[in-house]
């Protein structure tokens, strides 16, 4: 069911994609629905009763053959959060994620009680959904990762399709320009790709402090998020500090402390302490879960013991 959860969720999203211009309403409904799916799948992960309100009031008959009522999705973050014990996504510095889904669900009651969306511009939903997506798509490819993993081929063709929601955008960076928007920023050396959009339209409030990091803002998605080793693509001399927490285990790059949580610099997953690890090899400290005996195998540092015994072998 898990499976099928998460199967069902990225269905939904991708047949949103394709009604953003025909049904605007559709492409509401089916991308709030294809979201919360996809959340809920990350509660069944830890014990199917949790997707139940209240949490194990149901049996497991009730929930299969559809009489159980599960979790609104206006609570799933929180939900998630106070039931897996990631209490990161309840941070004020990852306040985004919520921000940004919770719209997704506001629109979509709007559109079922028959209030439609042909009004509002394509751009304004295209710019919504990619916002959740960004958020959502980081976890799943990361902190989520052992949930979502086996899904990773049909996560990519929905990432893929979403991007298609970058066309609708054009017009705005297009009048943003016009304004000269960008202007000021761009002359005081704080213009810079937005991660989400990929215009050159974000904007960040201050050049990094000695950790590589600052708050970039974009006014063609809308978007707020925390920008690293992404701006160095555009400012070189922005280099992440000597002084780093580690390594991210996902993608192999330092990690930074960002308030109370730990910042990748290449990838931008956040991880807390409970997602530290030591290689039990070198001592060497990781972030982001263990694919194996690291005693035997090693880390992003070292061979392991494998390594250390084939070196005097040799």
């Amino acid at each position: 069911m898990q499976s099928a959860l998460i199967e069902n969720g990225l269905r939904f999203l991708m047949i949103a994609v394709g009604e953003i211009e025909t049904d605007p309403t559709l492409s509401v409904t089916h991308f709030a629905t294809g979201i919360e799916l996809l959340l809920k799948a990350r509660l069944f992960s830890e014990h199917w009763s949790l997707v139940t309100e209240p949490p194990r009031a149901f049996t497991w008959l009730s929930l299969k053959i559809g009489q159980a009522r599960t979790i609104q999705a206006k609570d799933l973050v929180s939900a998630i959060s106070n039931l897996t014990g990631d209490t990161s996504l309840l941070r004020p510095e990852n306040s985004c994620l919520k921000a940004a889904i919770e719209p997704i669900f506001t629109h979509r009651n709007r559109a079922l009680h028959f209030i439609p969306a042909q009004g509002e511009k394509a751009k304004k939903i295209a710019s919504e959904q990619l916002r959740a997506w960004f958020y959502l798509h980081e976890l799943l490819l990361g902190r989520w990762k052992d949930v979502y993993d086996k899904h990773s081929k049909a996560i990519g063709e929905a990432d893929s399709a979403l991007s298609r929601h970058k066309k609708y955008l054009d017009v705005r960076f297009q009048e943003l320009t016009a304004l000269n928007r960008f202007k000021g920023p761009s002359a005081k050396g704080l213009l810079f790709e937005c991660c989400i959009c990929e215009y050159a339209s974000g904007i960040v409030d201050s050049i990094p402090s000695h950790n590589g990091t600052s708050w970039m803002s974009c006014p063609v998605c809308l978007s707020e998020v925390w920008v690293c080793n992404r701006a160095t693509q555009a400012a070189p001399e922005w280099h992440p500090c000597e002084e780093h927490e580690g390594e991210c285990h996902h993608c192999g790059d330092q990690m930074i402390e960002v308030g109370l949580s730990y910042l990748c610099l290449g990838c931008g997953t956040e991880f807390d302490d409970a997602d530290r690890y030591v290689c039990e090899w070198c001592s060497s400290p990781f972030w982001g879960g263990i694919d194996s005996d690291t005693y035997s195998h090693g880390c992003g540092n070292c061979g392991g013991s494998f390594e250390y015994m084939m070196s005097k072998d040799d």
